[in-house]
Order: structure tokens, then C-alpha cells, then sequence
């Protein structure tokens, strides 16, 4: 597959945020230890969560959970992500390529949030 440093960007984000023990606004504040990037990134993974919740789109948010948010302080092994999407697809009665589409949708929002003027494709 295609090095995709996008996607490579976003998923760190979204490992490091579940490293961090999930915190929310008030909590990123606080958390003066970090880069701003750092806090940058955080904000705008708890963003994106917000807004999927927001806007009742509960099948990106478990997806992102469950996909990205699991074993987050362990390294990834190759193809860890699309094992990850074929066993969530199959327990959830979907399609990969469905799983795919939600991803894909949290990861424009955690880029809008973040204000990152990147063209993803």
C-alpha cells in the first residue's frame, strides 16, 4: 500500500490522545507538560469525538474507539489497522469498506477541527 503520512499523522493523534488516558478540554489544559502541537492534537481528537457524538454518529465513534483506541500504548504491528477493520467489520455485521467510510469521516473532521489545511483524498 501507498505511504499515506496524512493517515500516519492522524492515527498517532488519535493513539496518543487514548495514551493520555482520553482527556477532555479541562483536562488538556492542565496537562502543561506537552507541546502545544501536543495539546493542539489532543483538543482536536476530543473535538472530533464531541462532534461525532454530537451529531449521532455512533458508528464512526465506536469505530475510531475500538480500531485506534486499543492497545494504544503498544507499537503497531504491519497491518495491525486493516486486521483491526476486517475483525470490527465481521463482529458488527458490516462491510470493511463501510468501516473504512466512518474512519474516513473522523479522520476529515480531526483535520478540520485541527485546522490542518490538507488535501486528503
Amino acid at each position: 500500500m501507498k505511504k499515506n503520512n496524512v493517515r500516519d499523522y492522524i492515527i498517532s493523534a488519535f493513539r496518543f490522545y487514548a495514551r493520555m488516558g482520553e482527556p477532555d478540554e479541562s483536562e488538556i489544559k492542565k496537562l502543561t507538560h506537552l507541546t502545544t502541537a501536543e495539546r493542539l492534537d489532543l483538543s482536536a481528537v476530543a473535538g472530533m469525538l464531541n462532534a461525532l457524538s454530537e451529531r449521532g454518529d455512533i458508528s464512526a465513534l465506536a469505530a475510531v474507539r475500538e480500531i485506534y483506541f486499543t492497545e494504544a500504548d503498544k507499537k503497531l504491528r504491519r497491518n495491525e489497522i486493516s486486521q483491526r477493520v476486517i475483525h470490527y467489520a465481521l463482529e458488527n455485521y458490516t462491510s470493511d469498506r463501510t468501516v473504512w467510510r466512518n474512519l474516513e469521516r473522523a479522520w476529515k473532521l480531526f483535520l478540520n477541527i485541527r485546522q490542518l489545511r490538507i488535501e486528503y483524498y
